[in-house]
């Protein structure tokens, strides 16, 4: 039984006293049935306020429900991905009741498809078939971790012989990513994969909290600043070292969820969390943040 349910009945209970006493007042004296009088405006009053309650809720509820079958009807039959993040509830049971919903992660023709597309591009059509047949293992060592899957596409952006992926295949990390049941190896390994500058920069983003928007420009001077960036050709400016490494960053997922400014440029993005503790982990002491 809900609160207003509760207060509905209590209302009632008062009402059969105030009639009750209403059929006696011939036996009462004056001020007693100024206070019965009294107390009978004041449960009218109640009574009123009671109605606008009971409507309300019913009208939440309604809108509540009409919103429930909005996502249900947009969301039936689709694919979709679910963000859980900062959420604390303590009871086992409704984890329990969630549970089977999260354990499958991306299936197999997914994670796959996730892995071409980023270790490929978007235009290719067909994959030769044994590097298929290695991806698909590949993905399923992956556990339908997407970020996993996303951080080993970048890294086989740049191999392309069949030798190179059996050798990602057969890395050592994997046994660390099931002796840890952590991805963290996996990450570390696409980290190993970046040029000693590139890595300088990468843990240079761990002296920002985790969850923060990095204003792109902010970081390249700081990169600048630390002398982290050098040019390669003579014509090159450090803004331009900079905001190459900005992208690739994005591109192998060591950065994400990128906006755009109005000139089509990249303003800003984030850091996912377990890309901020492989970047203070690599960081060491080189770069300290003091809270």
């Amino acid at each position: 039984m809900d609160e207003l349910e509760m207060l509905k009945n209590t209302v009632e209970s008062i009402r059969a006293v105030l009639i009750d006493a209403e059929d006696k007042q011939e036996s009462q004296n004056h001020a007693v049935r100024n206070w019965v009088r009294m107390l009978k405006d004041v449960l009218l009053l109640a009574d009123d306020l009671l109605d606008e309650f009971v409507i309300q809720d019913m009208r939440h509820k309604m809108d509540e429900e009409a919103h429930q079958n909005k996502v249900t009807k947009n969301l039936y039959g689709k694919r979709y991905l679910l963000v859980l993040d900062d959420v604390w509830n303590e009871s086992h049971q409704k984890w329990e009741q969630l549970r089977p919903y999260l354990m499958c992660g991306a299936q197999g023709k997914e994670s796959w498809s996730l892995l071409k597309k980023i270790a490929f591009g978007n235009d290719i059509i067909e994959v030769n078939q044994t590097i298929e047949s290695i991806g698909k293992k590949i993905v399923e060592k992956c556990k339908g971790v997407p970020l996993a899957i996303r951080s080993l596409g970048g890294i086989l952006q740049s191999k392309s012989e069949e030798r190179e992926w059996i050798d990602v295949l057969r890395g050592d990390f994997w046994k660390l990513c099931d002796d840890k049941d952590s991805i963290l190896p996996v990450l570390k390994l696409s980290y190993q994969n970046l040029s000693p500058q590139q890595r300088q920069c990468f843990a240079y983003c761990s002296l920002y909290p985790k969850g923060w928007v990095i204003e792109k420009d902010e970081l390249v001077q700081m990169w600048m600043a630390q002398g982290y960036l050098e040019c390669s050709v003579e014509e090159q400016c450090m803004e331009d070292v900079g905001n190459q490494f900005v992208n690739i960053f994005l591109m192998k997922s060591f950065l994400q969820d990128a906006k755009m400014n109005e000139d089509g440029g990249i303003k800003d993005f984030k850091m996912h969390d377990l890309m901020h503790d492989l970047a203070t982990e690599v960081a060491d002491n080189d770069c300290c943040y003091l809270d």
